[in-house]
């Protein structure tokens, strides 16, 4: 008689794929805070144009700094200017009264979030593999 028999770390397997799903969502808060300082950087570049530029340039001209000024951001899980962003959520603010108008014909914070688009995925991606191979 031949006996067969077999040995299993499927407990401690799981046990490491629970610590793995605990740290994911931090990791995409990293990524994903990243990214949108990139973004917000880039939207604030886009509202630095030359006081000397005509009405309508883009770069936006800066007159008297305040579109610039309250550019901003919210970072996952964070509140600022009475927006919260929840987990897994970020977002690009601007609280000057003027900015939805500036904003219809020369599109700041979308093009500051396009631009980055990229290299806000690549940040993301690289914080959730960091976290999957066990790198802190």
């Amino acid at each position: 008689m031949i006996k067969l028999s077999t040995t299993s770390n499927v407990k401690r397997f799981a046990s490491r794929m629970a610590a793995i799903e605990k740290r994911l969502p931090k990791a995409l808060k990293r990524g994903l805070g990243k990214w949108v300082l990139a973004a917000h950087k880039e939207a604030h570049r886009l509202l630095s144009g030359s006081n000397s530029d005509a009405a309508g340039a883009y770069p936006v001209p800066v007159r008297t700094g305040n579109l610039r000024r309250l550019e901003n951001y919210v970072l996952p899980g964070k509140s600022k200017a009475g927006i919260t962003a929840r987990e897994g959520e970020a977002f690009l603010i601007n609280t000057a009264i003027y900015a939805t108008n500036i904003h219809k014909d020369r599109p700041f914070v979308t093009d500051g979030i396009e631009a980055t688009r990229s290299e806000g995925m690549k940040g993301i991606t690289a914080e959730l593999r960091k976290t999957l191979m066990g790198v802190s």
